[in-house]
């Protein structure tokens, strides 16, 4: 699982058959997760940035895809505006 933030808008399929459009544009910060030894998300990861517009977004795999593969998702993007 990454957890994704920019400043900048975007609309990019995922590349490899991946379901989902990745939401942020160019640059794009990848933000470390805390997870369990079973690899449960305990909680988002430390969100510093500067004030302004920054945008969310996570990519991670999905273990559930057609026939049984695993494969590549994002969630829905979340725009938060920072002071």
């Amino acid at each position: 699982m990454l957890w994704l933030q920019s400043t900048q808008p975007g609309s990019s399929p995922l590349p490899a058959g991946g379901l989902g459009t990745l939401c942020l544009g160019s640059p794009i910060r990848r933000r470390a997760a805390t997870t369990d030894a079973q690899g449960t998300v305990l909680g988002p990861p430390e969100l510093t940035a500067e004030p302004g517009r920054q945008r969310y977004q996570v990519w991670y795999r999905d273990l559930t895809g057609p026939g049984g593969s695993a494969m590549s998702r994002v969630s829905d993007a979340v725009v938060v505006d920072l002071q």
